[in-house]
């Protein structure tokens, strides 16, 4: 989250503009420091120096820049430092910066362009964002838009992303594009040079994709995209487009986060045999689901489709509402249990399948089905309460792992202990790296709230397990000890819904 200044008001792509001269200029600012500390004389020195009050190292600055008698670049270096200097006051960055983004000789252009590529993807001020981004439109540089492009993509808790600054900047930046297909193409192809020898592309596709999927969380307007232009792309970019085209037209999902776009590209994967035969099995699958069935459809529903295909043939035959209807059928005598904490933060999120139903996809109910006959199998069953003894006996950390169907119709669960370095606590669940890249053809997610017992006032997922969910793309199952030899199941995706599918009942103890 960037810790941008709360209060500052977004402002039109004209404002951008019009605004320059505002922007470059200096600030007048308060401070203390010390008492009795007495600048040098030395300009040079005095600016970087912490224990003098503000306005005393703000005049620093402009005397420094007025002496000819000290050499610019030796002024660009310690401004420079100032602006990084996250601890520093933010009147002194910013009078540094405005220092630095008002110079115009063509030196002083070429750092600056440079400066805002490096900064602003981190910059974590939001009026900096601002002055960075009014000095790249005025000045017309469009190659920077990687770079805001970035600074969107870091999550604001407090500033809706239809305010944001980055979105103007971007936008005056690409007059003639949707924001839409200026990140998409910023996706494609980033075009960035190496920091400090390391190639950043990747890094800023995956950041690009995950504003994506804040900006079109259905996936309608990449859809269209994708369908419909010719895109530039550089050599990677060729590849991933290649696979998103495959993958809406033979599988006919879009990923929408960064990691669900990994997922794709892993069963895209030509280079592993397994993934490539059951590619073309689902697809085959696919291309039979009419119009309803298909709505909605993601990558999460995707092996449930192909297991049901074989298991569960009739289900692929059934609408919407009779899938739904199945599933109630299967709840209607079941004991569920509420969660009782995060009451206010999760109010508006559908807890139980009541509430949850209306939002449900065709593939989200054969989904529920199918791993609602996975908790009734009892091998499953005896499997999850031996991991749960496990889970209770360490207290560094929530245990998990991934649902998979066999190869007889069945299913079973495989524990995935988090890696020493991910363990934060006896309340968190971080998949590990093996639990992710061998779960392209699982069904789903699980982990527990199993630290005592009697756990029930956390049974259901947490708004961390729905973030999760969310960027992950996964179906996902939270298995919440209530008391002794029960569990209440509660499935939940990143749209987010839950679905508390009650309490299953572990085999008798000897």
């Amino acid at each position: 989250m960037l810790p941008y200044a709360r209060n500052a008001a977004t402002i039109p792509a004209l404002t951008l503009v019009l605004g320059l001269c505002l922007a470059l200029c200096g600030l007048s600012a308060l401070g203390c420091a010390s008492a009795g500390e007495r600048p040098t004389g030395d300009a040079l020195t005095d600016l970087q120096n912490p224990e003098l009050r503000v306005p005393q190292r703000i005049e620093a600055i402009d005397q420094a820049w007025e002496d000819p008698s000290i050499f610019r670049g030796d002024i660009r270096e310690a401004l420079r430092g100032l602006v990084w200097a996250e601890q520093a006051p933010a009147d002194l960055r910013l009078a540094a910066l405005d220092k630095l983004m008002g110079d115009a000789s063509p030196e002083g252009l070429a750092e600056s362009r440079t400066f805002i590529r490096l900064r602003v993807p981190r910059v974590g001020n939001y009026e900096m964002v601002r002055r960075m981004g009014v000095l790249a439109v005025a000045r017309g540089w469009r190659d920077l838009t990687p770079a805001f492009v970035r600074s969107y993509a870091q999550v604001d808790e407090v500033i809706p992303d239809e305010e944001r600054i980055e979105r103007d900047i971007l936008e005056a930046l690409n007059p003639e594009e949707s924001l839409e297909r200026i990140v998409i193409r910023v996706f494609l192809d980033p075009n960035q040079p190496p920091i400090a020898g390391e190639d950043v592309n990747d890094r800023v596709r995956a950041e690009a994709w995950d504003l994506l999927a804040r900006l079109d969380p259905s996936g309608d307007a990449r859809r269209d995209i994708l369908a419909g232009e010719q895109l530039p792309a550089d050599a990677e970019g060729t590849r991933v487009l290649g696979a998103m085209r495959r993958g809406l037209t033979e599988l006919r999902v879009v990923p929408r986060t960064g990691d669900e776009l990994r997922w794709l590209l892993s069963l895209a994967d030509s280079g592993r045999s397994s993934n490539a035969a059951w590619w073309n099995e689902v697809a085959t699958i696919v291309r039979r689901l009419d119009s309803d069935q298909a709505a909605g459809l993601r990558l999460r529903h995707l092996e449930v489709l192909r297991w049901a295909s074989v298991y569960r043939e009739p289900w692929l035959r059934q609408s919407r509402q009779e899938m739904l209807s199945r599933l109630a059928q299967r709840l209607a005598e079941r004991e569920f249990t509420p969660r009782r904490a995060d009451e206010r933060e999760l109010r508006d999120i559908p807890q139980e399948f009541v509430d949850a139903r209306p939002a449900l996809s065709w593939g989200d109910a054969v989904s529920l089905l199918a791993l609602d006959v996975a908790l009734h199998d009892p091998d499953v069953l005896a499997d999850l309460f031996r991991q749960v003894a496990l889970d209770r006996d360490d207290e560094t950390t929530e245990y998990g792992g991934l649902v998979f169907a066999g190869d007889d119709g069945r299913f079973l669960v495989r524990l995935y202990p988090p890696r020493p370095q991910h363990r934060r606590g006896d309340d968190i669940f971080v998949a590990s790296s093996d639990m992710v890249d061998q779960g392209d053809q699982a069904i789903a997610w699980y982990h527990f709230h199993a630290t005592r017992e009697r756990n029930s006032r956390f049974a259901g997922p947490s708004l961390e397990d729905f973030e999760q969910a969310r960027s992950s793309g996964r179906l996902a199952l939270v298995l919440t000890s209530v008391r002794e030899g029960e569990l209440n199941a509660d499935a939940y995706a990143g749209e987010p819904f839950a679905v508390d599918l009650g309490e299953v009942v572990g085999p008798p103890s000897n």
